[in-house]
């Protein structure tokens, strides 16, 4: 599992600035840990890789969405097999394709963020990471009605810069253990269960890529969550599964 570290080196030369970031951290970490009970510790506040749940849920997410050309029929095989997830959506693309929003919160699944333009989050500074977040926030919560909660940084690119940008728009990162995110590379629906079935655990979360050129991903679906009911999981969104986080 890898860990990720969020680098405060930039502060050294100013130990003041440091100091008081490390107390703003810590009164949030604490405030995070009740909030979010039960999230995986090992990496650094504001980040999670799992969940640890009660009982043998998995999150099922999708990423770079939604088009639609893939993101409707995704919904249909979802409510077919009474499962619910989270899409990782990029702002832009949710102002071009609305009918969609509609489509997956009538499903019961939600819309998370995946940045305002699919930006490389550690590639930024905070400003810039920042006002690309909030617009986001805005964005999604004039659709659906609701505020962000999860973040996943395009590329899986993260550094302490963004995880403070995240913090700061009210935003929890994910960052799926090495096997539960399915690259877009992958192109034969064999493959993506193979991949998923041979990573998956209670409290995964599985993010696969939701773009107009994976079809792959929709033609294994409803056979990857036909075997993940036969071995005994639930599936449902990152915030369906948080709810049986442990405390």
């Amino acid at each position: 599992m890898p860990f990720y570290v969020v680098s405060l080196a930039p502060w050294r030369r100013h130990w003041a600035l440091g100091a008081a970031l490390g107390l703003t951290l810590a009164s949030l970490a604490w405030t995070g840990t009740q909030l979010r009970g039960g999230v995986h510790q090992t990496l650094p506040f504001g980040v999670v890789d799992r969940i640890n749940v009660r009982g043998p849920w998995v999150a099922l997410s999708f990423a770079d969405g939604p088009n639609p050309h893939i993101t409707p029929a995704i919904v249909r095989v979802l409510v077919q097999h009474g499962a619910t997830a989270t899409f990782f959506a990029v702002g832009v693309s949710l102002m071009q394709d609305r009918r969609d929003v509609m489509i997956m919160t009538q499903a019961g699944d939600d819309v998370e963020s995946h940045t305002m333009g699919h930006i490389n989050l550690a590639s930024h500074s905070y400003r810039v990471d920042y006002r690309d977040l909030q617009a986001e926030n805005m964005e999604i919560r004039a659709l659906t009605g609701h505020t962000p909660r999860w973040l996943y940084p395009p590329y899986g690119a993260i550094d302490g810069t963004a995880v403070r940008a995240a913090l700061a728009a009210h935003l929890t990162v994910i960052l799926p253990s090495p096997g539960e995110g399915i690259s877009p590379r992958v192109r034969r629906p064999a493959t993506i269960i193979q991949q998923v079935l041979s990573h998956v655990h209670a409290g995964a979360i599985i993010v696969l890529p939701d773009r107009v050129d994976d079809r792959a991903v929709l033609q294994a679906l409803p056979r990857l969550l036909h075997l993940l009911h036969v071995e005994g999981y639930r599936v449902g969104s990152v915030s369906d599964v948080q709810q049986y986080a442990r405390q």
